[in-house]
């Protein structure tokens, strides 16, 4: 049996989730801790201009949950995404959907947390995750990260993946839209990038990656 990896953001769904969650959550909870959702993005913004890695804003990112309850979280995602139209990539999704008839087991890639995403890989019947790992201590966040998946962390999350599973990583597929999918893309035997904007693009050209171009 081969596997199918699917990063989420921007490759399933036309959307950033981890930050469009964090907007409403925030004002649902009015969490003061942080300050508001504009005043966290301005931080993030300076961390990015002071040479910070998508690392270290994953890292910043989760530290917001500090404190907060997992059940909540997971039922404030769960209304999150019922109150809207999820925007698919519908191409992708029909890729995600053909693998799956054909027996491949599908496993969702992501730097967002499984408790934000499930309601999403639910609908697309999607039940294994190699996301980045909050720590949760009695059931709430402590705000530190037990695994990263994000950039050369999805590479060894799948390959790890691979070998717990003793499936050839040569055998598997793996679909990717940013730079930062790219060593997950090339764990496997067929990478696929998806919508690539540079320097994804090129990267994909010199890899010998299939591409798919919005219609």
């Amino acid at each position: 049996m081969a596997i199918a990896f699917f990063d989420v953001d921007e490759t399933l769904i036309a959307m950033k989730s981890m930050f469009s969650f964090l907007r409403v959550f925030l004002a649902r909870v009015e969490d003061p801790t942080h300050g508001s959702y504009n005043r966290i993005m301005a931080t993030i913004d300076k961390q990015i201009s002071l040479g910070a890695t998508r690392e270290d804003i994953n890292r910043y990112y989760y530290s917001l949950f500090c404190g907060h309850s997992q059940a909540v979280v997971r039922r404030h995602a769960q209304e999150f995404f019922d109150a809207m139209t999820v925007p698919y990539q519908v191409d992708v999704v029909r890729r995600l959907k053909a693998h799956q008839a054909a027996g491949d087991e599908v496993v969702a890639v992501s730097g967002a947390m499984r408790d934000i995403i499930y309601p999403v890989m639910d609908q697309l019947g999607v039940h294994t995750y190699l996301c980045s790992e909050p720590e949760v201590i009695d059931g709430r966040y402590t705000g530190r990260l037990l695994a990263q998946a994000i950039g050369a962390g999805k590479g060894r999350l799948v390959r790890h993946y691979c070998e717990e599973r003793g499936v050839d990583a040569a055998t598997c597929t793996a679909y990717g839209d940013h730079i930062s999918d790219a060593d997950m893309l090339r764990a496997v035997g067929r990478g696929v990038a998806v919508y690539p904007q540079e320097p994804m693009r090129q990267l994909a050209q010199e890899q010998q990656w299939e591409v798919m171009c919005q219609a």
